[in-house]
Protein backbone atom coordinates (compact mmCIF):
# COMPACT_ATOMS: atom_id res chain seq x y z
CA UNK A 1 0.00 0.00 0.00
CA UNK A 2 1.10 3.55 -0.61
CA UNK A 3 2.43 5.69 2.27
CA UNK A 4 -0.39 8.18 1.63
CA UNK A 5 -2.99 5.50 2.18
CA UNK A 6 -1.36 4.33 5.40
CA UNK A 7 -1.31 7.91 6.74
CA UNK A 8 -4.99 8.61 6.11
CA UNK A 9 -6.45 5.14 6.66
CA UNK A 10 -7.43 5.52 10.32
CA UNK A 11 -9.08 8.90 9.94
CA UNK A 12 -10.89 7.79 6.78
CA UNK A 13 -12.25 4.69 8.53
CA UNK A 14 -14.16 6.90 10.99
CA UNK A 15 -15.25 9.56 8.52
CA UNK A 16 -18.98 10.22 7.90
CA UNK A 17 -20.47 8.15 5.09
CA UNK A 18 -20.93 11.21 2.85
CA UNK A 19 -17.24 12.03 3.20
CA UNK A 20 -16.24 8.44 2.57
CA UNK A 21 -18.37 8.24 -0.56
CA UNK A 22 -16.95 11.49 -1.86
CA UNK A 23 -13.46 10.16 -1.26
CA UNK A 24 -14.20 6.92 -3.07
CA UNK A 25 -15.77 8.74 -6.02
CA UNK A 26 -12.69 10.93 -6.35
CA UNK A 27 -10.45 7.90 -6.08
CA UNK A 28 -12.43 6.10 -8.74
CA UNK A 29 -12.12 9.07 -11.09
CA UNK A 30 -8.39 9.19 -10.44
CA UNK A 31 -8.00 5.48 -11.17
CA UNK A 32 -10.89 4.54 -13.52
CA UNK A 33 -11.89 0.90 -13.81
CA UNK A 34 -11.12 -1.13 -16.90
CA UNK A 35 -13.15 -0.32 -19.98
CA UNK A 36 -15.30 -2.92 -21.70
CA UNK A 37 -12.44 -3.88 -24.01
CA UNK A 38 -9.81 -3.97 -21.28
CA UNK A 39 -8.81 -6.47 -18.64
CA UNK A 40 -11.07 -6.30 -15.57
CA UNK A 41 -7.91 -6.75 -13.50
CA UNK A 42 -6.38 -3.45 -14.66
CA UNK A 43 -6.81 -1.90 -11.21
CA UNK A 44 -4.85 -4.73 -9.62
CA UNK A 45 -1.78 -3.59 -11.52
CA UNK A 46 -2.13 0.18 -11.16
CA UNK A 47 -1.38 2.59 -8.32
CA UNK A 48 -4.81 1.95 -6.77
CA UNK A 49 -4.83 1.26 -3.02
CA UNK A 50 -5.57 -2.34 -2.13
CA UNK A 51 -7.39 -4.16 0.68
CA UNK A 52 -6.40 -7.61 1.94
CA UNK A 53 -8.96 -9.91 3.55
CA UNK A 54 -9.77 -13.57 4.17
CA UNK A 55 -12.78 -15.46 2.84
CA UNK A 56 -13.60 -18.37 5.16
CA UNK A 57 -15.67 -21.13 3.55
CA UNK A 58 -17.12 -22.89 6.59
CA UNK A 59 -18.63 -25.91 4.82
CA UNK A 60 -15.27 -26.81 3.32
CA UNK A 61 -13.29 -25.42 6.26
CA UNK A 62 -11.03 -23.59 3.81
CA UNK A 63 -9.72 -20.02 3.87
CA UNK A 64 -8.74 -17.93 0.85
CA UNK A 65 -6.44 -14.94 1.17
CA UNK A 66 -7.74 -12.22 -1.14
CA UNK A 67 -6.56 -8.79 -2.25
CA UNK A 68 -8.95 -6.32 -3.93
CA UNK A 69 -8.71 -2.71 -5.13
CA UNK A 70 -10.11 -0.41 -2.44
CA UNK A 71 -12.62 1.22 -4.82
CA UNK A 72 -14.70 -1.96 -4.97
CA UNK A 73 -15.79 -1.48 -1.35
CA UNK A 74 -18.25 1.08 -0.03
CA UNK A 75 -18.48 0.22 3.66
CA UNK A 76 -15.83 1.04 6.24
CA UNK A 77 -15.57 -2.50 7.61
CA UNK A 78 -14.86 -3.87 4.13
CA UNK A 79 -12.07 -1.35 3.53
CA UNK A 80 -10.04 -2.58 6.51
CA UNK A 81 -7.19 -4.99 6.04
CA UNK A 82 -7.04 -8.48 7.51
CA UNK A 83 -10.76 -8.92 8.12
CA UNK A 84 -12.31 -12.40 7.91
CA UNK A 85 -15.56 -12.73 5.95
CA UNK A 86 -17.82 -15.68 5.19
CA UNK A 87 -19.26 -13.79 2.23
CA UNK A 88 -18.43 -10.64 0.30
CA UNK A 89 -20.73 -8.62 -1.95
CA UNK A 90 -19.70 -6.64 -5.04
CA UNK A 91 -21.76 -4.29 -7.22
CA UNK A 92 -20.36 -3.49 -10.65
CA UNK A 93 -21.42 -2.24 -14.04
CA UNK A 94 -21.91 -5.08 -16.49
CA UNK A 95 -20.18 -3.48 -19.46
CA UNK A 96 -16.89 -2.38 -17.90
CA UNK A 97 -16.90 -3.92 -14.38
CA UNK A 98 -16.53 -0.51 -12.74
CA UNK A 99 -17.68 -0.49 -9.08
CA UNK A 100 -20.90 1.23 -8.04
CA UNK A 101 -22.29 2.20 -4.63
CA UNK A 102 -25.76 2.22 -3.08
CA UNK A 103 -26.55 5.87 -3.99
CA UNK A 104 -25.92 4.92 -7.65
CA UNK A 105 -28.33 2.01 -7.78
CA UNK A 106 -31.51 4.10 -7.42
CA UNK A 107 -30.69 5.95 -10.62
CA UNK A 108 -29.43 2.87 -12.43
CA UNK A 109 -32.63 0.98 -11.63
CA UNK A 110 -34.55 3.57 -13.64
CA UNK A 111 -32.87 2.18 -16.75
CA UNK A 112 -34.39 -0.96 -18.23
CA UNK A 113 -32.64 -3.27 -18.12
CA UNK A 114 -30.58 -2.07 -15.17
CA UNK A 115 -26.98 -2.01 -16.45
CA UNK A 116 -25.33 -3.37 -13.30
CA UNK A 117 -24.98 -6.68 -11.51
CA UNK A 118 -24.27 -7.81 -7.98
CA UNK A 119 -22.32 -10.90 -7.06
CA UNK A 120 -21.51 -12.64 -3.81
CA UNK A 121 -18.50 -14.83 -3.16
CA UNK A 122 -19.29 -17.39 -0.48
CA UNK A 123 -19.53 -21.11 0.29
CA UNK A 124 -22.45 -23.06 -1.12
CA UNK A 125 -23.40 -26.70 -1.68
CA UNK A 126 -21.97 -28.59 -4.65
CA UNK A 127 -23.49 -27.60 -8.00
CA UNK A 128 -25.08 -31.02 -8.55
CA UNK A 129 -26.94 -30.63 -5.26
CA UNK A 130 -27.73 -27.00 -6.00
CA UNK A 131 -29.49 -27.98 -9.24
CA UNK A 132 -31.79 -30.25 -7.25
CA UNK A 133 -32.54 -27.48 -4.76
CA UNK A 134 -33.25 -24.93 -7.50
CA UNK A 135 -35.49 -27.35 -9.40
CA UNK A 136 -37.45 -28.26 -6.27
CA UNK A 137 -38.33 -24.59 -5.87
CA UNK A 138 -38.96 -23.91 -9.56
CA UNK A 139 -41.19 -26.97 -10.09
CA UNK A 140 -42.21 -28.26 -6.64
CA UNK A 141 -44.56 -30.92 -8.03
CA UNK A 142 -42.08 -32.41 -10.49
CA UNK A 143 -39.84 -35.38 -9.82
CA UNK A 144 -36.77 -34.18 -7.98
CA UNK A 145 -33.36 -34.26 -9.64
CA UNK A 146 -32.26 -33.99 -13.25
CA UNK A 147 -33.91 -37.32 -14.11
CA UNK A 148 -37.32 -35.67 -13.89
CA UNK A 149 -36.49 -33.02 -16.48
CA UNK A 150 -35.64 -32.90 -20.15
CA UNK A 151 -32.81 -30.77 -21.49
CA UNK A 152 -33.83 -28.32 -24.18
CA UNK A 153 -30.92 -26.60 -26.01
CA UNK A 154 -31.06 -22.81 -26.22
CA UNK A 155 -29.44 -20.28 -28.54
CA UNK A 156 -27.25 -18.94 -25.72
CA UNK A 157 -25.34 -22.18 -25.12
CA UNK A 158 -27.32 -23.36 -22.10
CA UNK A 159 -29.84 -26.14 -21.59
CA UNK A 160 -33.29 -25.18 -20.35
CA UNK A 161 -34.67 -27.79 -17.95
CA UNK A 162 -38.35 -28.64 -18.43
CA UNK A 163 -40.43 -31.16 -16.45
CA UNK A 164 -41.17 -34.45 -18.19
CA UNK A 165 -44.77 -34.23 -17.03
CA UNK A 166 -47.34 -31.45 -17.02
CA UNK A 167 -46.03 -29.76 -13.89
CA UNK A 168 -45.86 -25.97 -13.78
CA UNK A 169 -42.47 -24.22 -13.74
CA UNK A 170 -42.50 -21.12 -11.55
CA UNK A 171 -38.98 -20.12 -12.58
CA UNK A 172 -36.97 -20.86 -15.70
CA UNK A 173 -33.89 -22.96 -14.97
CA UNK A 174 -30.84 -23.18 -17.24
CA UNK A 175 -27.76 -25.35 -16.76
CA UNK A 176 -24.29 -25.27 -18.26
CA UNK A 177 -22.79 -28.77 -18.64
CA UNK A 178 -19.20 -29.56 -19.56
CA UNK A 179 -18.08 -32.22 -22.04
CA UNK A 180 -18.27 -34.85 -19.28
CA UNK A 181 -21.87 -33.89 -18.48
CA UNK A 182 -20.89 -32.34 -15.15
CA UNK A 183 -22.79 -29.25 -13.99
CA UNK A 184 -20.68 -26.12 -14.38
CA UNK A 185 -23.30 -23.45 -13.74
CA UNK A 186 -26.95 -23.04 -12.74
CA UNK A 187 -29.09 -20.05 -13.71
CA UNK A 188 -32.58 -19.52 -12.31
CA UNK A 189 -34.66 -16.68 -13.76
CA UNK A 190 -37.99 -15.08 -12.97
CA UNK A 191 -40.34 -15.56 -15.89
CA UNK A 192 -41.29 -12.71 -18.23
CA UNK A 193 -44.65 -11.30 -17.17
CA UNK A 194 -44.31 -12.75 -13.68
CA UNK A 195 -42.77 -9.54 -12.35
CA UNK A 196 -42.14 -6.13 -13.88
CA UNK A 197 -38.37 -6.53 -14.16
CA UNK A 198 -37.40 -10.21 -14.02
CA UNK A 199 -33.88 -11.07 -12.94
CA UNK A 200 -31.65 -14.14 -12.84
CA UNK A 201 -29.54 -15.79 -10.15
CA UNK A 202 -26.44 -17.33 -11.71
CA UNK A 203 -24.39 -19.77 -9.61
CA UNK A 204 -20.98 -21.15 -10.56
CA UNK A 205 -17.59 -21.92 -9.05
CA UNK A 206 -14.24 -20.38 -9.93
CA UNK A 207 -10.85 -20.21 -8.19
CA UNK A 208 -12.27 -22.72 -5.67
CA UNK A 209 -14.85 -20.12 -4.60
CA UNK A 210 -18.64 -20.27 -4.99
CA UNK A 211 -20.21 -17.29 -6.74
CA UNK A 212 -23.81 -16.12 -7.07
CA UNK A 213 -24.52 -13.33 -9.54
CA UNK A 214 -27.77 -11.42 -9.96
CA UNK A 215 -28.59 -9.44 -13.11
CA UNK A 216 -31.56 -8.47 -15.25
CA UNK A 217 -32.92 -11.33 -17.36
CA UNK A 218 -32.25 -9.35 -20.52
CA UNK A 219 -28.55 -10.02 -19.91
CA UNK A 220 -28.99 -13.80 -19.92
CA UNK A 221 -27.42 -14.09 -23.43
CA UNK A 222 -24.25 -12.58 -21.92
CA UNK A 223 -24.00 -15.19 -19.16
CA UNK A 224 -20.70 -16.61 -20.43
CA UNK A 225 -19.04 -13.20 -20.72
CA UNK A 226 -20.29 -12.23 -17.24
CA UNK A 227 -18.98 -15.46 -15.77
CA UNK A 228 -15.66 -14.96 -17.55
CA UNK A 229 -15.20 -11.44 -16.18
CA UNK A 230 -15.87 -12.55 -12.61
CA UNK A 231 -13.55 -15.53 -13.01
CA UNK A 232 -10.80 -13.24 -14.23
CA UNK A 233 -11.44 -10.78 -11.39
CA UNK A 234 -11.21 -13.50 -8.73
CA UNK A 235 -8.15 -15.05 -10.31
CA UNK A 236 -6.36 -11.75 -9.74
CA UNK A 237 -7.74 -11.44 -6.20
CA UNK A 238 -6.57 -14.92 -5.24
CA UNK A 239 -3.43 -15.12 -7.35
CA UNK A 240 -4.70 -18.40 -8.83
CA UNK A 241 -4.70 -19.22 -12.55
CA UNK A 242 -7.79 -18.08 -14.48
CA UNK A 243 -9.36 -21.41 -15.47
CA UNK A 244 -12.62 -20.43 -17.09
CA UNK A 245 -15.54 -22.74 -17.66
CA UNK A 246 -16.25 -23.61 -21.27
CA UNK A 247 -19.77 -23.52 -22.66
Amino acid sequence: MTPWYENCKNSFAHAPKSTALAFLSALLLQHPAAGSDEDVCTLFHSETDMVSQTLYMHQEDVSHELVFPLVYFEDVWDRRDDQIHEAQLFSVMINDFSPIYRPDTAELLKTRPAPFMTFVIHDLVELDRLVEIVLSGAAPHAKHGLSGFQRVPTEVGLYRLEPLGEQTMYRDVFVNFDEKDAVQGVISCRQPGDVLNPSCNHDFRTADIDVRVNYAREYLPEWSAIQGKISRFLSCATGKPDVRTKK
